[in-house]
């Protein structure tokens, strides 16, 4: 008896759950309990089981002591059996519309749904930039990163592609600025607009960045401590792979409601018009995205005489000389992708833990990088791989160690 409830338990649908147990009870419980057929010329023991089985199903439904079966709030609920012993079967999901309202008159055994995100202790980020299925950009790079520091994160692709677009061919779909909303809408219908964190990367047009800063008015309406980390995702090494109109955007519109911005070299010099050839004029773009708005900066990528330097600024209060720092990052011969995404879902993270110590939130931040590139690196050696004749894909889940606890071994610099 035992071992045909467990195949029932492992056949279950959680929207079909009632129409079959009575298929099942009704169909064949006279053959495998009895081994007989008076069953058929009874009508008063067929409708003595009948209104056993409704029995028990209520029963299932709402109580802990029959067959260990729990329901469980907050959007879900779990059925768990025991057999024999301490065998456990468990079956989890969450019920569909059609199975809370296929039957209105019974509608009042089934368990309430929640519209309800529980706080993080941490935080709870929205992260709003690219997916590819293989590989890890954008949102690959930057959700199990955060997650692995305690952040609950819920990603919206702004595109989703089969891979990145530096293998030959790629194939995929992108979000508009409608759809975008329509998510918002949603989230907002259900009160699961409530977040800490906003997190952009790459965006492709105009009106989708439009809809992200009414986004942001949207979530600073409900937690007006929203922080938005930025990665103003334009170019490098002197192209723009956006449109040109999307500069002026970001420039104007977006970097002033910006919390955090992590420009790269090329696109600090695209949001100030100020070229960028030494240190000193690192510091000062900082000091000119400062004027625009946000009061941290990090630039996160500089090449000066054949350094590659990190420069970072903070100004604690509007006014105020920010406190400016650097971090020599070692150069890799090889071209990573993702690495961009990672470093700004790193920022954001540790400058989170350490929000008056931007310098040290970087040192973690760069220490966690270097880590995953070094592990990468080493795996394509490993492998027989030419880690120089292509782009490598990092080894993001191999480096998991080195995110959550790095060994800091780049230190900042501050200036005076």
């Amino acid at each position: 008896m035992a071992f045909l409830l467990q195949i029932l338990l492992r056949r279950i649908s959680l929207v079909g759950l009632r129409r079959f147990f009575f298929r099942f009870f009704f169909e064949r419980f006279r053959w495998w309990v009895f081994g007989v057929s008076f069953l058929d010329s009874s009508a008063f023991l067929l409708r003595l089981i009948h209104i056993l089985l409704l029995r028990l199903l209520w029963v299932c439904y709402f109580s802990s002591s029959v067959f260990g079966v729990a329901v469980l709030g907050f959007g879900e609920f779990s059925l768990t059996c025991l057999f024999g012993g301490n065998r456990r079967v468990s079956v989890n999901g969450t019920a569909s519309s059609s199975f809370r309202t296929r039957n209105s008159s019974n509608s009042a055994m089934v368990p309430p749904i929640l519209s309800l995100a529980l706080p993080s202790e941490t935080g709870r980020v929205l992260s709003i930039q690219s997916h590819t299925v293989q590989g890890y950009v954008g949102n690959k790079s930057a959700v199990f990163p955060l997650q692995l520091l305690g952040y609950d994160v819920d990603p919206i692709n702004s595109v989703q592609f089969s891979n990145h677009t530096g293998y030959p061919t790629f194939k995929g779909q992108v979000l508009n600025g409608q759809q975008l909303w329509e998510l918002i809408e949603g989230l907002g219908a259900n009160n699961l607009l409530y977040y800490t964190h906003l997190l952009t990367g790459y965006i492709g047009s105009v009106s989708f960045l439009n809809t992200v800063l009414e986004v942001v008015n949207k979530l600073r309406s409900i937690n007006p401590k929203l922080t938005y980390v930025c990665d103003p995702v334009m170019g490098d090494e002197g192209k723009l792979y956006v449109p040109p109109e999307l500069v002026s955007v970001y420039r104007e519109e977006v970097v002033p409601v910006a919390s955090m911005l992590t420009p790269n070299q090329f696109e600090a010099e695209q949001l100030t018009g100020f070229r960028i050839a030494s240190e000193t004029d690192g510091r000062d773009a900082c000091k000119i995205l400062h004027a625009a708005g946000p009061p941290k900066v990090v630039i996160t990528s500089i090449n000066v005489n054949g350094n590659l330097l990190l420069i970072g600024s903070h100004q604690k209060e509007k006014g105020q000389s920010p406190e400016q720092f650097k971090i020599v990052i070692p150069k890799i011969p090889s071209y990573f992708t993702g690495t961009g995404d990672l470093m700004t879902a790193l920022l954001l993270g540790w400058s989170n833990k350490y929000p008056d110590s931007l310098d040290m939130a970087a040192e973690l931040a760069v220490s966690s990088l270097q880590a995953v590139l070094q592990r990468t690196l080493n795996d394509y050696l490993t492998a027989g791989y030419d880690p120089q004749s292509s782009s490598l894909e990092i080894r993001l889940i191999q480096s998991q160690d080195g995110i959550r606890n790095p060994d800091v071994k780049f230190k900042a610099e501050k200036y005076n």
